[in-house]
């Protein structure tokens, strides 16, 4: 093109403007800050937990100004590492332990922004592609969901509906991870119902940085894998679900690491657990912990840090068939292996401790139904660096 056409270009768009005006638009962010709940140090506080806060997990609105929805596409071909991962041999009596459903998707959006990512998880079937996304709290209200999110997006909290179901999410920094307590709050007390526990949730490559709960759990089919919790409380809190129990959790290759105040990883009324090949460290409160009505929970090839383990030993907790089998401590606080002597089969073989405190694994004499052998305790040696 000449020189000529292009300034006559130019002066007939600059005539254009003139005439109609040309119009820039800045668009708001909408987001929410969702209170987490509390806990007195043993037992959340359900006064201050969903329904008596009047808190219930919406979508935030789409108001005016917001960017416009996102160019649909086709789903492409499944993101990286999707689907149950190999935990190693289990105990025969997990036969039945269950690996989330995966999201049934029809339809991929790309978002770069807060408020499309909220408005999009809510709608059925979609995988969401998130670069770049930052400052949002994210409530997932509507069933086969996936998020896929880059390394530069910083959001605030991830939260689910009551009662949804097949949802995945991939990456990101959050500061919190919360399931909502399937109860309701309408007549005074908690009225817990089955049909609002979520189900068939998967967590993946996500990074939490939390001042109190990092994850925040209880379901059906829940699987945390190659995550890192840094949190002030629990790491992994996972209860609050009245007479009902959390089912099939699965706790695969993570970093969990507790300021102290509470323990790290600590599962109340659990039916079917597998915590294999994670990272758990605190400085105060035990590592691993399991109370209430629960069952069959296995945990193997862990690494704790600073801390030990209790098993049962509070009031109305009533623990069955429980494995702890070729973990590794680097242990300097007062508590080691702590089990409930009405534990009805334990099974606790080939765990290595470096400790100064103890001189034994287990102590005493060991119930008739239990198994607790080959443990070996050594002088303290600290973590490897750059484990």
């Amino acid at each position: 093109m000449s020189k000529v056409c292009v300034w006559s270009l130019a002066l007939l768009c600059g005539y254009v403007c003139a005439l109609t005006g040309c119009v820039g638009q800045v668009v708001s962010e909408p987001g929410t800050l969702d209170p987490g709940p509390t806990m007195d140090g043993e037992l959340e506080d359900l006064a201050l937990a969903d329904g008596a806060s009047g808190w219930q997990p919406v979508a935030q609105p789409v108001g005016e100004g917001e960017p416009p929805p996102p160019v649909e596409e086709p789903p492409t071909e499944e993101p990286p590492v999707m689907g149950p991962r190999d935990l190693g041999p289990l105990p025969a009596e997990l036969s039945g332990l269950r690996w989330p459903t995966a999201p049934s998707i029809t339809r991929e959006v790309t978002v770069t922004d807060g408020a499309s990512l909220t408005r999009e998880v809510g709608v059925a079937g979609t995988r969401v592609i998130a670069n770049g996304v930052s400052g949002t709290s994210v409530t997932v209200t509507a069933n086969d969901v996936e998020i896929v999110l880059d390394s530069s997006s910083r959001l605030g909290q991830l939260s689910f509906a009551h009662g949804v179901h097949r949802v995945r999410v991939v990456g990101g920094q959050w500061s919190g991870v919360r399931f909502p307590i399937p109860a309701s709050w309408d007549g005074g007390g908690p009225s817990y119902r089955s049909d609002w526990m979520a189900e068939d949730i998967s967590l993946e490559g996500l990074r939490v940085v939390s001042g109190d709960i990092a994850f925040d759990v209880r379901g059906r089919r829940i699987a945390i894998m190659d995550s890192t919790a840094i949190a002030e409380r629990y790491s992994v809190w996972c209860g609050d679900t009245g007479p009902m129990q959390t089912e099939d959790l699965i706790l695969f290759r993570n970093d969990f690491d507790s300021a102290g105040p509470e323990s790290t990883v600590r599962l109340v009324s659990v039916l079917r657990t597998a915590t294999v090949e994670n990272r758990i460290a605190n400085t105060n409160k035990h590592n691993y912990r399991i109370h209430g009505l629960s069952d069959l929970a296995y945990a193997r090839d862990n690494v704790l840090v600073g801390t030990g383990v209790m098993l049962g030993r509070m009031a109305g907790d009533t623990l069955d068939r429980i494995w702890f089998d070729d973990n590794v401590f680097h242990h300097v606080a007062p508590d080691l292996f702590n089990p409930d002597g009405a534990i009805g089969a334990l099974h606790a073989r080939n765990n290595l401790v470096m400790t100064d405190v103890w001189s034994c694994f287990y102590c005493g004499a060991p119930p008739a139904a239990w198994d607790i052998r080959d443990n070996v305790v050594m002088p303290y040696e600290p973590e490897p660096a750059g484990r």
